[in-house]
């Protein structure tokens, strides 16, 4: 009776052995077990720096004398220069392949140029100060490479000098300096690329559209006033951030 109960008990055994093996694939050396692949979670807090390059252009602009009454046509700015600043966001990772995301930024900016008045009385000196935004982001990802598209609000300042340079303006006789700034609304919308190099690092290329909404420059001596219409601003910069991830880096996908 032991015998046939241990010879019953090894006929079991294998009839077992051989049904998990057969749930296995088969490859050339026979059965294998399936590996799961790793990809990059892009969940987490960050933060970095930011720098490339901004474009600004004006048109349409007018200016009048309040004495006179009369109205003129500056020409058309256009200036370039170095932005530079920091980022903060947040992602959240959907997997497989989705990231929704929050960005602020602030970036100082360099970019300015100069025109002379249209009655050639004064030059105007235009300068964008800073730029900053706030943006949300949807992100498409391969492991860890993230195409996404951006856009949101943003707020510029911008200052203007005018330069006397030939006769007397009302109260502004010639060497005479007036400066004006004003903080200006807008909205902003862009596209990039991200990729994570290192567990918590990564670095990005992308370019936002600024479009900042009109303004009045008031100049009291001269008593002249220029309203512009709006600001284009090209921005393309390439960042770097710092990823505190609130679960593992690399996760693992059946």
């Amino acid at each position: 009776m032991i015998r046939r109960l241990l010879l019953g008990s090894v006929v079991i055994g294998a009839l077992a052995s051989g049904a998990s093996a057969a749930d296995l694939p088969v490859g050339p050396g026979g059965p294998y077990a399936v590996t799961p692949v790793p990809y990059y979670d892009w969940t987490g807090i960050y933060f970095g720096g930011n720098f490339g390059g901004a474009w600004a252009s004006q048109s349409g602009a007018t200016e009048t004398d309040a004495v006179s009454g009369a109205t003129f046509s500056p020409n058309s700015i256009s200036s370039s220069g170095i932005a530079g600043g920091a980022q903060v966001g947040v992602n959240w990772f959907f997997s497989p392949s989705v990231v929704l995301g929050l960005e602020g930024d602030f970036d100082a900016l360099s970019s300015n140029n100069s025109v002379i008045s249209p009655d050639a009385s004064a030059i105007y000196d235009d300068k964008q100060k800073f730029l900053s935004t706030l943006r949300g982001r949807f992100g498409l990802t391969a492991d860890r490479f993230m195409w996404y598209f951006t856009g949101g609000f943003a707020w510029g300042q911008e200052q203007v000098t005018r330069t006397e340079i030939s006769g007397t303006v009302n109260n502004a006789s010639p060497g005479t300096v007036e400066t004006t700034t004003n903080n200006r609304l807008g909205w902003t919308a862009g596209t990039g690329v991200e990729f994570a190099f290192a567990p918590n690092w990564t670095a990005k290329l992308e370019y936002l559209y600024v479009h900042l909404d009109g303004a009045s420059y008031t100049f009291p001596l001269a008593e002249r006033t220029i309203a512009a219409p709006f600001d284009g601003i090209s921005l393309v910069r390439a960042g770097v951030s710092y990823k505190f991830g609130w679960g593992a880096p690399i996760l693992a996908r059946d």
